[in-house]
């Protein structure tokens, strides 16, 4: 049975590359925390973020280091302490695991399935042995038309041998003879730069590779048309081990064969449609198809025409197991083994916005893609896939955040979400001289929209040292800004671009202008002055509240994490830090091999 599905497992380059994790066989603990360890690989990438880049790594202090380090302890302190509170143990939480393993399952599924049968573990390798250098080429390009017949084909072929002809004459100028003979208009003289590989087509950079330095290749053909190449340069680059540049690798050549990818991760889904029993109503689907808007039409509801016994007709029935194992499991449509309109519902629903279907094709789209999502949700199930130690640590450490932010919402943000009338006035009286209005006054203002008109008024207004209301008002382009026109009433420094900065140097009746606000000009004169007050709960209730949570969250977070460094036992392994990016020795501590951590930037 053939489709058009285009869902998350058809689709690896992009969604899968994102998923993947980088690992390495060698990741010694550096610390320990209660019963959790921190590992080599836990620290690495903040030291790299840290410093922009792996190559300056090993110039960062040890106690640079160590500071990274302690805010892996906290967030392990956190998690230490949340299980013991078994806020993992949660209803909620147990099936969001669920539904991130079974993910993270059938991303195993598809490296074994698919991935795996494109991409074979020699052509990775192949590729990281070429990583360890970038070589500079020049080319010349003849364009082959793909529907090029064969008189034109043997056109063209005489054309590259006679320019293979000149280049390769003694004395030659590679790069001149490419001006006047090349197809490629992004490299008008031949060069291309340096460049490593994997950036080019499997033919050009086969040919480029086994050249020597300055040497001419024979023409070769690509995709693009025939190349005569020549080699310019070529220099040694640094590479990871191949442990470490195997994942990246493959995203690599993920990007190369994705089109054999897509056509593998079908040839699966069909196999799976079969074993399923997977089948297409399509009676059904025609029927309420009629009845959708037309695709010009954007309908908040599409199916408010359908009857309620419609919505509940089968667009694609399957075969479903028989798990309790993450949230597409309790859906009623799942057990009942059918895609029905009322389930898409549902589905956009969680999406908050409409349901782009207009046709029988969209229906049947979105119906089977569910159901596929669905199938193989049962397949990893069934396939024990979601019991596969790896997967099972990586969606573990992937729910430590989860887990981590429940606890900190109970024992932090929780606990200061709604203070209390008394509590916050208390912090007020505390802290009253933080606490006071802005310096503020009133504007007797003229905005012009251009600077010839604004000088000229603002020649008037400074020689009579006034501006009245009803003149204001009359001329003012301004439309908004005060009770009335021609009035701003209470602007403070910051309000209205420069004038509200101007006006508050100001004396109270003086006439300022012409002032830039954007492409006008404002002349005004200062009414009005109100002196700064201390505010009071009613005056100033959202920038004390403000203040407030923020203050009263970091002193519970302090004491908190102050708590837990007393409760569980930490301890570093210098040395190993130390020696992390090659050993690159780094100013010694006051802190001994294997001793109890010190925070070095306190509560977190």
């Amino acid at each position: 049975m053939k489709s058009g599905i285009r869902y998350f497992w058809l689709l690896p380059v992009g969604v899968i590359l994102m998923m993947i994790v980088i690992g390495c066989s060698h990741d010694p603990v550096i610390a320990t925390v209660g019963k959790l360890k921190i590992y080599e690989s836990n620290l690495k990438p903040e030291v790299i973020r840290r410093v922009r880049g792996e190559e300056n790594a090993a110039f960062m202090p040890l106690a640079n280091r160590l500071e990274l380090l302690d805010g892996i302890v906290v967030k392990k302190l956190k998690l230490q302490d949340a299980f013991e509170r078994k806020i993992d143990q949660r209803p909620e939480l147990v099936r969001e695991r669920q539904d991130l393993l079974l993910s993270n399952a059938q991303r195993l599924l598809y490296d074994k399935e698919v991935r795996d049968k494109v991409i074979k573990e020699s052509e990775v390798k192949d590729f990281w042995k070429h990583m360890d250098e970038e070589v500079r080429a020049s080319h010349i390009l003849i364009k082959m038309p793909k529907d090029a017949n064969k008189i034109e084909q043997d056109v063209l072929k005489k054309r590259i041998d006679s320019i293979y002809t000149s280049v390769t004459k003694s004395g030659a100028d590679f790069t001149a003879i490419a001006q006047r003979t090349t197809d490629d208009i992004t490299t008008r003289d031949g060069d291309i730069g340096y460049f490593r590989w994997g950036r080019m087509v499997d033919e050009f950079q086969s040919a480029v590779w086994s050249l020597k330095k300055d040497e001419i290749s024979k023409p070769f053909k690509t995709s693009y048309g025939w190349h005569i190449a020549k080699l310019t340069d070529r220099r040694k680059i640094e590479r990871r081990s191949y442990d470490e540049s195997r994942d990246m690798v493959y995203q690599q050549l993920m990007q190369i064969h994705r089109n054999d990818l897509m056509k593998k991760a079908q040839e699966f889904l069909e196999k799976l449609y079969q074993r399923y029993n997977l089948l297409v109503k399509r009676e059904n689907i025609a029927m309420i198809a009629a009845k959708l808007p037309p695709s010009n039409l954007t309908a908040t509801d599409p199916f408010a025409l359908l009857s309620e016994t419609e919505k509940d007709l089968p667009l694609v029935s399957f075969k479903p197991g028989k798990n309790n194992f993450g949230s597409f499991s309790e859906k009623p449509y799942y057990k009942q083994g059918k895609a029905t309109v009322r389930s898409l519902i549902e589905r956009f629903a969680t999406s908050g916005r409409p349901a782009p279907v207009s046709d029988s094709a969209a229906l049947r789209e979105f119906a089977q893609q569910m159901v596929g999502e669905w199938i193989l949700g049962d397949y990893v199930i069934e396939k024990n896939l979601t019991k596969d130690k790896k997967i099972v640590e990586e969606t573990d450490k992937s729910m430590e955040n989860d887990v981590i932010a429940r606890v900190e919402a109970e024992q932090v943000t929780d606990r200061v979400a709604h203070p209390t009338d008394a509590e916050l006035q208390t912090y007020l009286t505390q802290n009253m001289s933080r606490f006071v209005s802005m310096p503020a006054v009133d504007l007797i203002e003229v905005l012009f929209s251009d600077e010839a008109s604004a000088n000229k008024y603002a020649a008037t207004a400074h020689k009579r040292g006034k501006i009245s209301e009803a003149e204001a008002a009359k001329l003012t382009k301004r439309v908004t800004g005060g009770p009335k026109k021609g009035f701003l009433a209470k602007v403070s420094p910051s309000m209205f671009g420069n004038i509200g900065a101007y006006a508050s140097r100001a004396k109270v009746g003086e006439v300022v202008g012409p002032i830039k606000e954007g492409p006008n000009f404002s002349v005004f004169q200062v009414k009005t002055r109100y002196p700064q007050e201390p505010l009071t709960l009613e005056t100033g209730r959202d920038q004390i509240t403000s203040a407030y949570k923020q203050e009263r969250s970091s002193q519970l977070m302090k004491e908190w994490v102050t708590s837990l460094r007393t409760k569980y036992k930490t301890t570093i392994i210098e040395e190993r830090v130390k020696a992390m990016f090659g050993g690159v020795k780094q100013p010694d501590s006051t802190k001994t091999k294997g001793s109890p951590i010190k925070p070095p930037l306190g509560g977190r």
